[in-house]
């Protein structure tokens, strides 16, 4: 598997579970998080 790939699914579950279980610091920019997981993912297939 591809590092940016698992590292780009480790950041969505991370902002998918900061929705609903209060995590420091990733709860108030769970957005965020998606949005940089996808960048993550682009720039690894590009």
């Amino acid at each position: 598997m591809n590092f940016g790939f698992v590292l780009s699914l480790l950041t969505i579950i991370l902002a998918v579970l900061s929705v609903f279980i209060e995590i420091p610091l990733v709860s108030n920019y769970a957005f965020w998080f998606a949005v940089g997981a996808y960048v993550v993912l682009a720039g690894t297939k590009g």
